[in-house]
């Protein structure tokens, strides 16, 4: 999004500006069937469980859905755009705060509630601490670095961090 680019970036920059190209690369060699696993492994296509009847389910696409909804196979170039979470891929707010949740609490993907008392255990998702530590690093500097996305949010008085994004809109 930035004119002339950002130049070189790794995974704490390319939070921090939200750097798409980044992400473009890193969908396009991790594939669409890898980026699934990690999608639902984060819980991205499921109902997260709250006591809310109703609750819907996201889609995480992959190769075999492609196939058995729309008939071809997946392309390779339509990684690109499911890697920055548009294209055909669904999720919830909740399941999204849920799988934001286990990237800052240590890699336990919760089971969020309403009732008192309803505790459930997290399941852990057994992520290396130096991966969970350089997003956490790079969420916050989507706050605070001087670069970030969301610097405008820095002078809240406690400390957070985010990621910043664009909603897909097709008419």
């Amino acid at each position: 999004w930035l004119r002339g680019g950002h130049g070189r970036v790794d995974v704490d920059s390319a939070l921090e500006v939200s750097c798409d190209s980044y992400f473009y690369h890193l969908a396009q060699d991790a594939g669409v069937d890898r980026l699934a696993a990690w999608a639902r492994a984060f819980g991205i296509d499921q109902p997260t469980g709250v006591e809310i009847a109703g609750e819907s389910t996201g889609l995480v696409p992959d190769d075999a859905w492609s196939r058995r909804v729309r008939k071809h196979q997946w392309y390779a170039g339509e990684s690109i755009s499911v890697g920055i979470g548009q294209g055909p891929i669904l999720s919830t707010p909740l399941a999204l705060a849920r799988a934001y949740a286990a990237l800052v609490n240590g890699g336990r993907l919760v089971q969020p509630h309403l009732v008192a008392g309803r505790d459930l255990p997290a399941r852990d998702l057994e992520l290396p601490e130096e991966v969970l530590r350089r997003v956490r690093h790079g969420m916050e500097l989507v706050v605070a670095g001087d670069r970030g996305t969301a610097h405008r949010l820095a002078a809240l008085p406690v400390r957070i961090g985010g990621k910043t994004g664009t909603a897909q809109v097709i008419r």
